[in-house]
């Protein structure tokens, strides 16, 4: 093969690569893998889980200059 077949073939490659790899999180977003099942309730872990998450923050409550009328 020649140096410039073998050039182009992995810029090819690469740009191949890339493509798909910025298309992954679009076809996951579209519904391409369902990770849960929304029809059957909560295990037991993920609704006891759920109330603790930001349990470290340090968030103090709601923004005092955020207008819910307005958005």
């Amino acid at each position: 093969m020649s140096k410039g077949f073998t050039n182009k073939l992995l810029a090819g490659s690469l740009v191949s690569l890339v493509v798909l790899g910025g298309l992954f999180p679009v076809w996951l977003a579209k519904g391409g893998a369902k990770k849960t099942d929304q029809s059957k309730a909560l295990p037991a872990q993920s609704a006891i889980r759920g109330a603790y998450t930001n349990v470290g923050s340090r968030d103090i409550g709601p923004d005092p200059t955020y207008d819910a009328r307005k958005g």
